[in-house]
C-alpha cells in the first residue's frame, strides 16, 4: 500500500492582498477610534526596516541591513550566536544520531545559517504590548519587533523555524513614563485625532533605541524527527528559548532569566522549593496569579528552557509546575472572588500557563505565534495562509481595550484569561474545553453540534478540545488514544490508539505518515461546507526525488494528488498541531505544520 503525506500545492501571485482582507476583520474600531495592536504589512515593516528598524542595527549599530556573515564579525551578535552553537552541540553530544542533513533520522537545526551569507534576519511584525504594564509598573509595558531568519541561496528562498524578539521597555529615551502620551500614538481616530496617528511615531528614534532596550528573546527549533520515528506522533521537534541581555562592559549579550520559568536544578533544594510554595501561596500573589499578571523573583528562575513537540500542553515536560507541586498543594486555598483560577488543577495550569514553555505550547502555530506574512517570491508550496496563532488573534480585543484604556485616562483592567482559551471564546473546532466538573474550566464549553473530546491525554485530564466526533468531517482527528507522562520526552507515547470513523467516503490519513491525532480526508469530488480542495504528495516518490538532489519544492510539486482539507482562515483556525496554509483555489487550508518547510529545519540548502 502507497504511504501518502499531506502538502500545499498553489500558485497565488499574492499572498499579502487576500490576507490583508483577513486581518481588516481583526483590527475592530473600539468606539470612534482604531487602536493598533500589532503591524504586519510587509511594505510598511519594510519601510521601518529602512528607517533605522533592521536587525542589524541592534547589534552593530549600523543602519545598513547587513547577512549574517558580516553580522558575526560583532561580538554582541556573535556572542549570541555562539551560545546556540554550544547549546546545539550539547544535543548531538547527547544523541549520535543527530545531523544537520536529512541523511540520519534526526536532524538538528544548522548553526552556520547564523552566520552564512546567505542569511538574514528580517521584519515581520511590531507588536504592541502596552498591556504589559501590568507586569511592571516601573514602565509603560513593552514594544516588541519581531524578526524572522531567512536566506536566498541558489534561487531558493525560504524562511527558518527561529525567530528573535527584540523588545523595548515604552517609554521615551530621557526616561519619560508618560504612558497615555505613548498609547496615544498607537491610536487614529475617526473623528477626533486622540494622539500622534501613525505608526512611524510610535516607533520612533525616542522610544526604539537602545537605551530602552530591555531584552533579546529567541525561540529557536532546535531538532525534528520525522513521522518514521515516532508514528504514534507524527513526528517530533524541540525548541530552544533562551532570554539575553545587553552588556557593554563585555560588548556581548549574556543570558538572562526567562519569565516565570523554574529553574529545576535550584528547586531540588527542598527548603527553597518550600519557600517558593510559600510565596505563591501568598494572597497577593495568588490574586496575581488568577489576573494572569504574576512575576516569579528571578532567584527561582531559569535561563535555559526546551519545549517539546507535538501534543503540547498534554507533555509532561511541557507543563513544569507539575514536576514540583501536586494538586494537593493548593487545597487549602479560599477560591472565593477569583476569576479564572477556581481550583488546585486551575492553580497548576495557570502556573504552567505562565512560563515561557506554557505560552509556547498554548495554542501556538509550530510553537510560535506570530510568523509573519509570506513574501511574494514564496515558494507556493511553503506559503502560510494565516500565519498568527488562535491565541494571538483571540487576545487582541484584550489589548487594545488596554491600550485605548490607556490613552483616555480609564480604569485599567489588568487581567488575562488562559492563553489557551479566550474569555469569551464560543468554543469553535479545535478550541480548549473541560472535561470535568472542575470549577476552573466548567465555562470551557463547546458550540452546538460539537463534543469536548479527551484527545490523546493523559487519563485524568481536565480539558479537552472541541470536535464534531460523532461524525468526524474532513480535518478532524481519526486517531484517539493515550498519552503516557514520561520526565524524559523521548519515551513520551501514544498508547491504546483507536481508529474513528471518517464521514462518507473520506478516510483516515494516520500519523504514521505525519498527521497527529489523524485526519480524515477523501477526494475533491463532494466537498462539505467546512472542506476545500488541496493537495497531498506521495511520499516514496517525493523522498526518491530529493535523493536524486532536487530542491524540496520541485519534489512536492512533482509528487501529488488532489485531496479534501479543512477549510481555514483567521476566524476560523486549524486544530492544535496544525496550520492554515494556502491552497490553489486561494484558500486555507489546515495541513501537519512541519509539511511546509520554512518550519521544519531539515529540507534546507547547505547555509
Amino acid at each position: 500500500m502507497k504511504i501518502f503525506f499531506l502538502v500545499l500545492l498553489f500558485f497565488s501571485v499574492s499572498c499579502t492582498k487576500n490576507y490583508r482582507v483577513e486581518t481588516s476583520k481583526i483590527k475592530k474600531t473600539f468606539f470612534k477610534h482604531i487602536v493598533s495592536s500589532f503591524i504586519d504589512n510587509p511594505k510598511t515593516l519594510e519601510k521601518l526596516e529602512k528607517s533605522g528598524l533592521n536587525f542589524g542595527h541592534w547589534f552593530s549599530g549600523s543602519l545598513i541591513p547587513q547577512n549574517n556573515n558580516e553580522l558575526y564579525k560583532n561580538s554582541y551578535y556573535r556572542s549570541m550566536i555562539d551560545e546556540i552553537k554550544s547549546d546545539l552541540d550539547s544535543l548531538k553530544n547527547e544523541d549520535p544520531l543527530l545531523s544537520v542533513t536529512m541523511s540520519k533520522s534526526h536532524r538538528l537545526f544548522n548553526w552556520r545559517w547564523g552566520r552564512s551569507k546567505y542569511a538574514h534576519f528580517e521584519l515581520v511584525g511590531v507588536s504592541n504590548r502596552l498591556d504589559r504594564l501590568s507586569f511592571s509598573p516601573k514602565n509603560c509595558g513593552e514594544v516588541r519587533l519581531i524578526y524572522r531568519l531567512a536566506y536566498n541561496k541558489s534561487g531558493i528562498r525560504s524562511r527558518l523555524p527561529f525567530t528573535v524578539n527584540v523588545v523595548f521597555w515604552a517609554k521615551d529615551d530621557d526616561g519619560n513614563l508618560n504612558c497615555n502620551s505613548i498609547a496615544k500614538s498607537w491610536i487614529k481616530g475617526r473623528k477626533k485625532s486622540l494622539g500622534l496617528m501613525n505608526d512611524n511615531e510610535a516607533l520612533n528614534k525616542k522610544r526604539i533605541n537602545i537605551k530602552n532596550l530591555k531584552s533579546v528573546e529567541i525561540n529557536l527549533q532546535s531538532i525534528r524527527w520525522p513521522s518514521t520515528v515516532r508514528p504514534d506522533m507524527g513526528g517530533y521537534a524541540e525548541y530552544i528559548m533562551r532570554v539575553f541581555k545587553r552588556d557593554p562592559k563585555s560588548k556581548k549579550f549574556k543570558l538572562s532569566f526567562l519569565e516565570n520559568t523554574p529553574n529545576f536544578s535550584k528547586l531540588k533544594n527542598k527548603s527553597l522549593k518550600i519557600e517558593l510554595l510559600r510565596w505563591i501561596k501568598r494572597s497577593d500573589n495568588l490574586k496575581k496569579l488568577d489576573q494572569g499578571i504574576l512575576v516569579i523573583p528571578e532567584k527561582y528562575l531559569a535561563k535555559k528552557a526546551t519545549s517539546f513537540a507535538l501534543h503540547g500542553s498534554s507533555r509532561f515536560r511541557n507543563r513544569p509546575f507539575d514536576r514540583l507541586f501536586k494538586k494537593g498543594n493548593f487545597k487549602d486555598i479560599s477560591y472565593k472572588g477569583f476569576k479564572f483560577v477556581k481550583s488546585p488543577a486551575g492553580v497548576l495550569r495557570r502556573l504552567n500557563d505562565l512560563t515561557c514553555i506554557g505560552c509556547h505550547q498554548g495554542r501556538s502555530v509550530a510553537g510560535f505565534h506570530f510568523l509573519g506574512i509570506d513574501k511574494s517570491y514564496t515558494s507556493p508550496v511553503n506559503f502560510i495562509n494565516s500565519p498568527m496563532s488562535s491565541h494571538f488573534l483571540e487576545d487582541q480585543n484584550r489589548k487594545k481595550s488596554f491600550i485605548l484604556n490607556l490613552a483616555t485616562n480609564k480604569k485599567l483592567v489588568h487581567k488575562r484569561p488562559f492563553s489557551e482559551r479566550a474569555e469569551k471564546e464560543s468554543g469553535k473546532f479545535g478550541s480548549h474545553c473541560g472535561l470535568k466538573k472542575d470549577p476552573s474550566f466548567r465555562s470551557w464549553t463547546c458550540k452546538e453540534g460539537l463534543v469536548c473530546q479527551k484527545f490523546n491525554k493523559k487519563k485524568d485530564a481536565l480539558v479537552g478540545e472541541c470536535y464534531d466526533l460523532k461524525i468526524v468531517q474532513t480535518g478532524g482527528p481519526c486517531q484517539v488514544g493515550e498519552l503516557t507522562q514520561r520526565s524524559d520526552p523521548h519515551r513520551d507515547r501514544i498508547k491504546k490508539v483507536r481508529k474513528l470513523t471518517c464521514a462518507g467516503s473520506s478516510h483516515c490519513e494516520i500519523s504514521s505518515v505525519g498527521f497527529p491525532g489523524g485526519m480524515c480526508s477523501s477526494d475533491c469530488s463532494n466537498l462539505g461546507k467546512n472542506a476545500t480542495c488541496g493537495s497531498i504528495a506521495i511520499l516514496f516518490g517525493f523522498n526518491q526525488c530529493l535523493a536524486r538532489g532536487n530542491t524540496f519544492d520541485k519534489c512536492l510539486i512533482e509528487n501529488i494528488r488532489p485531496a479534501a482539507l479543512r477549510k481555514c482562515n483567521l476566524a476560523m483556525p486549524c486544530r492544535d498541531d496544525y496550520i492554515c496554509a494556502r491552497t490553489v483555489n486561494g484558500k486555507g487550508a489546515c495541513i501537519p505544520p512541519y509539511f511546509l518547510f520554512q518550519l521544519r529545519v531539515d529540507g534546507h540548502p547547505r547555509p
